[in-house]
């Protein structure tokens, strides 16, 4: 279960940066004012970050469950590639 959610969560991730920026980003601009388009964008990106950091830290305390097991088991350390591009 925790193999599988570790290996979805940076595509999920992905999905959620990609939609962001090429769907509700602009989406705003081209139906309302500027003003008003700029506050929504703005609530928008708001929320993306609190979940962009909401998704690191679950997907760095994955990848150090993965390392744990995998030093315990002798196959690798306790600091792997997978936690610093998480």
């Amino acid at each position: 279960m925790l193999e599988a959610l570790r290996r979805l969560l940076p595509g999920l991730w992905a999905g959620l940066l990609l939609t962001v920026a090429l769907v509700a980003t602009p989406a705003p601009f081209a139906l309302l004012a500027q003003a008003d388009a700029g506050r929504v964008v703005a609530r928008i990106l708001a929320h993306e970050a609190y979940a962009s950091l909401a998704l690191g830290v679950l997907l760095l305390g994955l990848e150090r469950v993965r390392a744990k097991r995998s030093s315990d088991a002798g196959t690798g350390s306790q600091f792997s590639l997978e936690m610093v591009l998480a």
